[in-house]
C-alpha cells in the first residue's frame, strides 16, 4: 500500500513547482526523485561546483532542522544537447522546505537555464485532497498493488501515473 504522507509530499510537489520536469515517488523504497530539466548541457567543473554548493546548504539546513536524512544523492546526466538534474531523498524526513531551498538554489543558478512549464496551477488544499483521494481509489478499485508514482508537468497539466 502507498504511504499517504509520501503521497501528499508528492502530489503537493507536482502540483506546486512548475521547475520540475518528472517526480518518481517509491514507496517500497521511500524515496522521491526530483528531476529539472536545463536547456544546454552544463560544464563538468560547473556541475561539480553545484552539487558542492547544494551539500553544503543541505547540511546546514540539516543541522538547522536536526534531522538526519536516511538517503541524498544528486546527479546530472546530458542527452541530445539538454542536462537533466536529478534530487534523489528518502521520504522519511523530506520536507516541502528542503525541497523549496533546493528549488531556490537552482533557480540562482540556472535561472536562464531552466526549462519550466510556465502555466501557473492554482491548487487549493481540497483539489489536492480530491487528487490524492482519487489516486487511492484508483489503487484499491483495481487491486493494483502499487508503490510507484510518477508525474510530469505539461503545458498547466499534471499527469500522474502509477508503475
Amino acid at each position: 500500500m502507498t504511504d499517504e504522507n509520501g503521497l501528499d509530499t508528492f502530489i503537493n510537489v507536482s502540483l506546486k513547482y512548475s521547475e520540475l520536469n518528472a517526480i518518481k515517488y517509491e514507496a517500497d523504497r521511500d524515496r522521491i526523485s526530483l528531476e529539472v530539466v536545463l536547456k544546454d548541457l552544463i560544464s563538468y567543473e560547473r556541475q561539480e561546483q553545484f552539487i558542492s554548493k547544494i551539500k553544503s546548504c543541505l547540511l546546514s539546513f540539516y543541522k538547522l532542522a536536526h534531522l538526519a536524512p536516511k538517503f541524498v544523492d544528486f546527479n546530472f546526466d546530458e542527452k541530445a544537447g539538454i542536462t537533466f538534474f536529478r534530487i534523489y531523498r528518502d521520504m522519511s524526513s523530506l520536507s516541502e522546505g528542503e525541497i523549496n531551498l533546493c528549488i531556490v538554489l537552482l533557480n540562482e543558478e540556472f535561472a536562464d537555464l531552466l526549462l519550466t512549464d510556465d502555466s501557473s496551477i492554482i491548487a487549493e488544499e481540497s483539489f489536492k485532497k480530491q487528487v490524492k483521494n482519487d489516486l487511492l481509489q484508483k489503487v484499491h478499485k483495481n487491486d493494483i498493488y502499487t508503490n510507484s508514482f510518477f508525474a510530469c508537468r505539461d503545458k498547466g497539466r499534471v499527469f500522474v501515473f502509477n508503475e
